[in-house]
């Protein structure tokens, strides 16, 4: 008798509803642990330049530092990506040369295939998005990870249904990962896989 409602925001605004209590629990990424919720890990995804050329050189790899060569149509704020971007770039003394700024993962990706800029997501294969098969893939060195958690609100527990909600899908994430490896991705859940 659980009745549950799936939304689809960013995490920023998943955790604020959380904290208004209009959601239970909630999926986000995390460059750093948001403080004042109960929180349960699940995976750590590494973050890839997504481009529709092949990279000079090697191309294996993309460094920090070269990130600045390159035209950036990256998440507008508050986005968490973005934060981390913006942390990696101030802490390397990066300028990027961010020529869009956008909310949506499509039009980031609609703007890669059209040849207006790469854009960096936690995404390392786009085999399975519609129409952006042929864009590529490179892991950034160092890597620059985001956090996949189960978050709740702090300051109460979880009833007996948010416990049986939130143990079935920290268990089917875990299984999923198991049976599925993503590029980039490695479980960091109490649960082995």
């Amino acid at each position: 008798r659980v009745s549950l409602r799936f939304i689809t925001v960013n995490s920023l605004v998943i955790a604020s509803r959380i904290e208004a209590r209009t959601l239970d629990l909630g999926i986000v990424f995390e460059d750093d642990a948001i403080s004042g919720f109960l929180r349960w890990k699940l995976f750590r995804q590494r973050l890839f330049l997504i481009h529709r050329e092949p990279l000079p050189g090697n191309g294996a790899t993309v460094s920090t530092a070269e990130l600045s060569e390159h035209p950036l149509v990256i998440a507008a704020k508050p986005n968490v990506v973005r934060y981390a971007l913006d942390r990696v770039f101030a802490e390397a003394s990066i300028v990027p040369d961010i020529v869009a700024e956008t909310d949506s993962v499509f039009s980031m990706l609609s703007a890669v295939q059209s040849g207006i800029g790469h854009t960096i997501l936690p995404k390392g294969d786009m085999s399975d998005v519609a129409g952006h098969t042929t864009i590529l893939c490179t892991p950034i060195e160092p890597p620059i990870y985001l956090t996949a958690s189960v978050l709740a609100a702090g300051d109460a527990p979880l009833t007996g249904a948010g416990e049986a909600v939130r143990d079935l899908f920290v268990g089917f994430v875990a299984h999923w990962l198991a049976e599925n490896p993503l590029p980039g991705c490695e479980w960091v859940g109490d649960a082995a896989p």
